[in-house]
C-alpha cells in the first residue's frame, strides 16, 4: 500500500512539473465596502488570481503579491480572455516565469467596473468605496 501511494505521488509530481505552468482562478468576493452605494452596484465582485506552479506544489512558500487594477472600463475578464489587445495574463506570467525573467509571484486582478463603466478605485458615496474594497475587503 505504501509503495502504491509513493508511486501515485511521484506520478502526480511528474505530471505537475511537466505542465510547468501556473493557473488562473476566477471567483467572486463580498465587497462590503460597496454596500449602500447610490447606483445599486452589487457587493459581489469578480476577481482573478494567478498562482504560480510552485504554489500548487509547495503551498507553504511565501510569494510577493501584485494587485493588478484594470484600466477604466475594463474587467478582470479582459486580461484572462484576451479581450484587451489579445493580452493573456496567465500566458504572459507563465512565459516570463519559465524564462526566469521574473520571479514567481501571485497576481490578483481586482474588478473596478461598475454601472458607470468604471470607478477609478476611488471612494464615493455614489458608486461605493472602491479604494476600501481593494485595500480592506
Amino acid at each position: 500500500m505504501k509503495r502504491i501511494l509513493i508511486v501515485v505521488l511521484l506520478a502526480l509530481l511528474v505530471h505537475l512539473s511537466a505542465r510547468s505552468q501556473g493557473i488562473m482562478i476566477t471567483d467572486t468576493v463580498e465587497a462590503v465596502s460597496l454596500k449602500n452605494n447610490l447606483i445599486g452596484e452589487s457587493t459581489r465582485q469578480s476577481i482573478a488570481v494567478y498562482l504560480p506552479l510552485s504554489y500548487q506544489l509547495f503551498g507553504e512558500k511565501h510569494y510577493p503579491v501584485i494587485y493588478f487594477l484594470p484600466e477604466y472600463g475594463e474587467t478582470p475578464a479582459c486580461y484572462i480572455k484576451g479581450y484587451f489587445n489579445g493580452f493573456f495574463l496567465e500566458k504572459s506570467m507563465n512565459e516570463l516565469t519559465l524564462s526566469s525573467k521574473i520571479a514567481e509571484m501571485i497576481v490578483v486582478i481586482v474588478n473596478g467596473y461598475n454601472r458607470l463603466e468604471g470607478s477609478f478605485f476611488h471612494n464615493s458615496p455614489v458608486t461605493g468605496n472602491w479604494e476600501d474594497f481593494v485595500v480592506k475587503d
